[in-house]
């Protein structure tokens, strides 16, 4: 079947996440202070260890199970602060409270059935090499188009960017309105909006 190989690591990667969170919680109060960067550190650390618990105990098993395990939490973490949502989430999951915990899992665990069940030759790596071969064909035949491909990708991000900026600027102007910080913050944000407008 198809989804035991899946659950056999998770299990493993589970189990090996929870032994190494065990042996950081000792340092995770001075690498609390470094804020972000010790989120990304201890992703860091947990990578190796999962992906050798992996290859180890649990051979055959969706590729890439060990990357989601480790890094998953650490950029949610680090959306969650970028976006300033209301909210106390841990700094390292090494300080994470038992539902945290249960959440990232949770979540990892449901990303690797989905995607075994959907896909499960490509998750288990049989077709990989098909579709490798397939992906060089389509690089060489794309590669003598590459100024016109990096430039089309440019403004492509340019316009995503200007897309997903406008109601942030509009937000912040709306903000200098409420709290009256006076016209010269007002010119800044509204010259903000209309330089998100015009990359649209």
């Amino acid at each position: 079947m198809e989804l035991l190989p899946t659950l056999r690591l998770a299990c493993v990667l589970l189990l090996a996440d929870l032994v190494v969170l065990a042996a950081l919680a000792q340092l995770a109060p001075a690498l609390a202070q470094l804020g972000l960067v010790a989120t990304w550190l201890e992703a860091g650390l947990r990578l190796p260890v999962l992906v050798g618990a992996g290859m180890l105990l649990a051979p055959g098993g969706p590729r890439g199970a060990a990357a989601l395990v480790s890094l998953a939490p650490a950029t949610f973490l680090t959306l969650r602060g970028c976006l300033e949502l209301p909210g106390a989430p841990p700094v390292l999951l090494a300080m994470a409270t038992p539902s945290w915990l249960a959440l990232a899992y949770g979540a990892v665990l449901l990303a690797l059935l989905t995607w075994t069940s959907l896909a499960p030759g490509v998750a288990l790596g049989t077709k990989e090499v098909k579709y490798q071969a397939a992906l060089r064909r389509q690089l060489a035949l794309a590669w003598p188009e590459w100024p016109f491909l990096s430039g089309a990708f440019f403004f492509l991000v340019l316009a995503a960017l200007g897309e997903t900026s406008v109601p942030y600027c509009t937000g912040k102007a709306l903000d200098v309105l409420r709290h009256g910080d006076g016209p010269t913050a007002f010119a800044i944000a509204i010259g903000f909006v209309c330089l998100a407008s015009a990359s649209r």
